[in-house]
């Protein structure tokens, strides 16, 4: 038999307990668990679980708009070059072609904004982190393009006029 406060042993049919005083009433079939055993069995839960569904939501719709845009936009272009030799004779598609272009630029904003709110709302979010860095690796790569098209650019207007300067 166990103390019902403190959890020492009793000698059966103890009134009181001699180590707190205090006093035993039914518990002849009680079995005493210490509390260190209690503490590893349970988990304790300090933080709420990641609301996944949605942190993965903002995520995917960040992608098909980072992607979807220009893909699509690409896709016009491609269709309408075949059918049409210059932009003059577009008409209303040349239009539809530069509202596109607009909104594949304005999409791939809208991405980098979802997947901000994805990081901030739901930081531990293992999809959220992996669109961040695909988004980071992504700028990275086309800030080196644009570096290495006007190294090439420069490069090439310099033999241009270096020519012209012959020449003339």
């Amino acid at each position: 038999m166990y103390c019902s406060n403190c959890g020492k042993e009793l000698l059966e049919g103890a009134k009181f307990c001699p180590y707190c005083s205090s006093i035993q009433e039914n518990n002849q079939n009680q079995v005493f668990i210490p509390q260190s055993e209690i503490n590893d069995k349970q988990e304790v839960i300090t933080e709420p679980p990641v609301d996944n569904h949605s942190a993965n939501l903002l995520c995917t719709i960040s992608l098909i708009l980072y992607f979807g845009g220009p893909i699509t936009t690409f896709m016009l272009y491609l269709v309408m070059a075949v059918g049409y030799s210059t932009t003059e004779s577009l008409g209303i598609f040349g239009n539809v072609l530069s509202l596109m272009t607009l909104l594949s630029s304005m999409s791939g904003l809208a991405a980098y904004v979802l997947m901000i709110i994805a990081r901030v709302k739901y930081p531990k979010s293992k999809y959220a982190k992996v669109v961040m860095w695909i988004y980071i690796v992504l700028f990275i790569l086309g800030i080196i393009a644009f570096a290495a098209l006007a190294i090439y650019c420069g490069w090439y207007i310099g033999n241009c006029l270096d020519k012209l300067g012959q020449m003339g």
